[in-house]
């Protein structure tokens, strides 16, 4: 949820432990929490940052008491995220419609994001994986730029086949970033070395929806 996809994250990534260990106690916050998840670059990232009107007001959730359209578009939504295992740090329906009720702005942003949530839970995993979601443009152009994602900086680069990196630096939040070098993955906040993990053969060629599942098991990372 990104798109352009987390309070629950994965905890039996398999990858690296002591680095997802390091680099999750230091704070990182995601770029994928679900609420109105983008698609332009096929990895789901969306925040609750945004204006104070669509965000003071918070959904009923909190109270317990779920709007029912919400429930049902966050549950149609991850139901198509585990499908397609699109969203590596969500292992159930649950853990996923917990992040994508508690994290959707309420007000102005519960009926725009339903529709969206609606939308993309319709896609087959094909277009879900794609740069753009043509299908659901209309929502995504109908949703308040309050209640979406971030201006968020792409950190990524190569040096050549076996040297690059992933990432993302986003308003309010530490920059986050994994950097493979032969072998190695190294997680960096902020710039400073975090932890390591075993780099996955060729890891520079992946897409980036590839690099974001390899960045959450090594370092904890969810873009």
């Amino acid at each position: 949820m990104s798109t352009d996809t987390d309070a629950t994250a994965g905890t039996d990534a398999t990858a690296g432990s002591d680095a997802t260990t390091d680099a999750t106690n230091a704070g990182p916050t995601s770029t994928t929490e679900m609420t109105a998840p983008t698609s332009t670059d096929g990895a789901t990232e969306a925040t609750t940052d945004g204006d104070t009107d669509a965000t003071t007001e918070d959904t009923d959730s909190a109270t317990g008491d779920l709007p029912p359209e919400l429930d049902a578009a966050c549950e149609s939504l991850c139901e198509k995220f585990i499908e397609c295992d699109w969203e590596p740090q969500y292992r159930d329906v649950a853990s996923c419609k917990l992040d994508c009720a508690s994290n959707t702005p309420g007000g102005m942003c519960i009926a725009p994001s339903v529709a969206l949530y609606q939308c993309v839970g319709g896609l087959t995993c094909e277009e879900l994986e794609a740069e753009e979601w043509p299908s659901c443009a209309a929502e995504e152009d109908a949703l308040p730029e309050a209640c979406g994602e971030p201006d968020c900086q792409n950190l990524g680069s190569s040096a050549g086949p076996d040297s690059c990196s992933y990432g993302y630096a986003c308003p309010n939040a530490p920059a986050q970033e994994i950097a493979c070098e032969g072998d190695t993955c190294t997680c960096l906040v902020d710039g400073e070395a975090m932890g390591t993990c075993g780099a996955p053969e060729g890891f520079c060629d992946l897409e980036p929806y590839e690099k974001a599942d390899i960045a959450f098991e090594c370092c904890g990372f969810e873009f």
